[in-house]
């Protein structure tokens, strides 16, 4: 697959400059109270057929856009790469690639590290979390997603989800396959240790692979097609876990591990019929090359027709609050942002702000995401929008069916007085989701992936899934 970023016809037009503050200030949102009386209606389901301010509330997607009524001809991608090489000499590329490949590694480490030192919470413990609330409409929101984009008896690779925090949502799922990267190989320990404890109720296979997912890297050790029986050789390989080898016969594995090699090289990639990437996306719009690189790997291992869903921060309300509060730091008891500069210009990539959260991420630098500039973005990888909604918006529209509001009260989403609190209320406005389609003949991928699902169809829960160590995990850092 080409890259389209090496494209050069870049406009000097900055995506920005014609950003309207209105578009933010008149964003419409429903409000705490309106979601509690929402709530404690006891005939709830009789009164949808009454008209009600909740039934009319239609927002309608320019509220949402900050971009206004821009040229959709301008190039959001410009870059001060051609200033930057122009100004600098022969040499100014490759000191700038340096300079990123410096800052990349950095940043690696630090997000790396944050979650490293995270560890598994006891239920009884989060239960006593002054957010658990807001966590438990976080795993409905994701919930939701899941259940309307995974069928069973499919592939899925669950992407940045070192901690298998959707292990349980996969299982009732009935996927056939799961494949898991991260960062953090710590993580990835810990997702092993969820996943050892119910393996009684796990009827799928996993992969699971420490990787910059951000870069090529991933695709480097990626899963080939059922027909491969080298990648349990490539594992080894990768992990270097073949140092013990024979003197005497050295040689000879030398030519086998490198005939191996090329039939690896040579084999097509696993196709999945979905991947999910919860809470992580914003991590590669620390660059644009960064953001490139996952929506590539996305894009390369998914089927023609399967699905990209994720969950992301909502730039327009993050912008409309930090706007509101004339600084460059807004937010509550629970959640605060603060941007790294104190006028910020919400450039399309590398737009930091430090993000802390109650009982779940102490000031860890984050990125802004502009949805239509992911959207555009994507398109270059055949990814294209089928929707992206605020969560405010997705819990008043989902929970209008009685099994999803059935479920907001079994995942315990609601406190003592049958709402959240105001604080939680408001923390779950800066988030919002997203779902692609890939877009292709679908011919090939497709029929690989159901000729395998029918095959697998009448045995899938037989399978009995088997203990795993810290060995199996594939490590390329």
């Amino acid at each position: 697959m080409s890259d389209p970023s090496n494209n050069k016809n870049d406009s000097n037009i900055d995506l920005y400059k014609n950003i309207n503050p209105k578009n933010f200030e008149n964003i419409e949102i429903p409000n705490r109270e309106q979601f509690q009386n929402f709530q404690q209606h006891n005939n709830y389901f009789q009164q949808q057929q009454q008209p009600s301010s909740h039934n009319s509330y239609q927002p309608h997607r320019q509220q949402f856009n900050p971009y206004g009524n821009r040229d959709t001809s301008y190039n959001p991608y410009k870059k001060d790469r051609d200033n930057y090489n122009n100004n600098s000499g022969g040499g100014g590329s490759s000191i700038r690639q340096q300079q990123q490949l410096h800052f990349i590694k950095k940043q690696n480490e630090i997000v790396s590290s944050h979650y490293d030192n995270k560890q598994n919470t006891p239920i009884h413990i989060r239960a006593q979390s002054k957010i658990i609330s807001l966590k438990n409409i976080n795993n409905w929101v994701k919930s939701m997603l899941i259940q309307e984009y995974s069928k069973p008896n499919t592939i899925v690779f669950d992407i940045c989800g070192g901690k298998l925090g959707d292990l349980q949502k996969w299982i009732k799922a009935q996927i056939k396959s799961l494949i898991v990267s991260d960062i953090s190989l710590e993580s990835l320990k810990h997702g092993l240790e969820r996943y050892n404890q119910k393996l009684n109720y796990i009827h799928f296979n996993i992969t699971m692979i420490a990787v910059d997912c951000f870069s090529s890297k991933l695709l480097d050790v990626f899963p080939k097609q059922p027909s491969s029986n080298k990648l349990k050789n490539k594992k080894k390989k990768i992990n270097n876990n073949n140092n013990e080898e024979d003197n005497s016969s050295e040689s000879e594995n030398e030519q086998e591990d490198e005939d191996d090699d090329d039939d690896y090289e040579n084999e097509e990639l696993l196709k999945v019929n979905l991947v999910s990437c919860q809470f992580a996306l914003h991590y590669s719009f620390r660059t644009e090359e960064s953001a490139r690189s996952l929506l590539k790997n996305v894009s390369s291992v998914l089927e023609d027709g399967g699905h990209f869903i994720g969950t992301i921060p909502n730039s327009c309300l993050i912008v409309k609050k930090l706007r509101e509060s004339k600084s460059n730091k807004f937010g509550n008891e629970v959640f605060k942002i603060e941007f790294k500069e104190k006028e910020p210009n919400f450039s399309a990539f590398g737009c930091a702000y430090n993000f802390f959260l109650e009982d779940a991420i102490d000031f860890l630098e984050e990125y802004l995401v502009h949805i239509d500039v992911l959207i555009e973005l994507a398109r270059d990888y055949q990814l294209e929008i089928v929707s992206h909604s605020n969560f405010h918006n997705l819990i008043y529209e989902k929970s209008k069916s009685k099994p999803s509001h059935d479920l907001l009260r079994k995942m315990n989403c609601f406190n003592s007085n049958n709402t959240i609190s105001q604080a939680e209320w408001d923390a779950l406005g800066i988030y919002k989701t997203f779902v692609f389609k890939k877009i292709g003949n679908g011919e090939n991928s497709n029929n690989n992936n159901n000729n395998n699902n029918n095959n697998n169809n009448s045995n899938n829960n037989d399978y009995k899934a088997k203990s795993l160590s810290n060995d199996d995990i594939i490590v390329n850092l």
